[in-house]
């Protein structure tokens, strides 16, 4: 999601010492977690956790399904998780009362909360997207999953992330 200069920009701007840090990206850094863990896995499909076949299937399914959020980007949603716990536990600075994530860019609107141990800040992401183009059959459907009780999209954790098996490069 973010090069090594643009990772670099952001993360010098996630300090401590203010009252409260707001982070603006296009995209929703935090998706219900149902979504969140089907971009991971297709994540890693894709680069051949499955083989050769496997990548081929898990591009196409990464085009037709628009599978492009923070989640299917692990280096980089790690390395900003890890910037933004850092601020949160007051290790780059006094911590702010609240981190907050600003997003649209996915059909519906939602807020999210965080919770991760030792952390002094409020972490939070607000989702703003227009209403006014409904999303294809097939995609409402499955946020309808995704943002369900049984998918367990109502709270989230870092750890749920941090579950995610680490990515493997080529066949096998």
């Amino acid at each position: 999601m973010l090069d090594d200069e643009e990772f670099d920009w952001l993360d010098g701007r996630c300090q401590g010492g203010m009252d409260h840090l707001l982070i603006a990206s296009s995209l929703p850094y935090l998706l219900p977690m149902a979504i969140h863990h089907a971009e991971s896995w297709n994540e890693a499909v894709a680069e051949g956790a499955w083989g050769r076949r496997g990548a081929a299937v898990g591009e196409k399914i990464r085009q037709a399904a628009d599978l492009e959020h923070w989640a299917a980007f692990e280096r980089s949603f790690r390395a900003v998780a890890a910037g933004v716990v850092a601020v949160g536990r007051g290790e780059r600075g006094p911590a702010p009362a609240s981190i907050s994530f600003l997003s649209g860019d996915i059909h519906y609107s939602y807020l999210a909360r965080i919770t991760e141990p030792a952390t002094q800040s409020k972490i939070t992401q607000i989702v703003c997207s227009p209403l006014r183009n409904p999303l294809e059959g097939k995609f409402r459907w499955a946020n309808r999953i995704a943002y369900s009780r049984s998918a367990g999209s109502r709270s989230a954790s870092w750890r749920s992330w941090r579950r995610c098996p680490p990515r493997r490069s080529g066949g096998g």
